[in-house]
């Protein structure tokens, strides 16, 4: 005896399965009646939050046999559960590595700091005046930095002590500074310094000139001395 096709249905539970059945068995033509104590989508309904999705992530069978043989494919395919996005591989890098990591010459202007914040390409990053083209440049990437939870430090290059001046001042107008800074190349590595006087560095201390201006005096001598005519040719 064939039974009858049933002409109304309940259906138990407003999640998404519950949802999904009551929605086919109405293309049926099947009338449906949803018992559920909340409304379907409320906080505090079945599958609150699901939206029926399903995790990619989830599907692997991560311990099937040849899965290791696979998956390289897999990361660069993404249709594959195991497909890594590469632009993401930066930001890994601060996640699984306990050392603190700094970007250096990896960021130079306000639009590298952003990306460097997006991303989370490194722990610190590294302030330069010539890098970034001068000391309100280089405080809008401290700024930048700062807001994205990325601390700063202040970096020096092949520089006099003019330079070492101006990054000193740079370095005392960012708030909390907790990575300090280093400026040594004009007194520890250069045979000779453009200044009236040497950079105030000893100790382990850089001392922010009190001077006008950078609080340093240039030599008229010094720079007569290195002066070049023709620096191309």
């Amino acid at each position: 005896m064939t039974k009858p096709d049933p002409q109304h249905v309940v259906v138990v539970g407003a999640g998404i399965v519950g949802v999904s059945a009551a929605i086919w068995l109405l293309r049926k033509g099947v009338g449906v009646t949803i018992v559920d104590r909340e409304a379907p989508g409320s906080e505090q309904a079945a599958s609150f939050g699901n939206a029926g999705i399903l995790a990619a992530c989830s599907v692997a069978p991560v311990t099937a046999p040849g899965m290791l043989i696979k998956s390289p494919k897999m990361l660069l395919d993404p249709n594959f559960p195991l497909f890594l996005r590469w632009s993401y591989l930066p930001r890994l890098i601060t996640h699984v590595i306990d050392t603190p990591i700094m970007a250096d010459e990896s960021v130079f202007d306000p639009k590298g700091a952003l990306y460097g914040v997006q991303n989370r390409i490194a722990d610190i990053f590294s302030l330069k005046i010539m890098k970034s083209g001068g000391i309100r440049r280089a405080l809008e990437v401290a700024a930048i930095a700062r807001a994205g939870g990325i601390e700063v430090y202040g970096g020096c290059m092949f520089e006099t002590g003019l330079a070492h001046a101006a990054g000193a001042h740079l370095m005392a107008a960012v708030p909390d500074l907790l990575l300090q800074c280093e400026f040594y190349m004009a007194n520890y590595y250069a045979q000779e310094d453009i200044l009236t006087q040497p950079f105030p560095v000893g100790n382990g201390r850089v001392h922010v000139p009190t001077g006008p201006g950078l609080g340093v005096t240039v030599d008229p001598a010094m720079l007569a001395k290195y002066a070049v005519e023709d620096p191309l040719g």
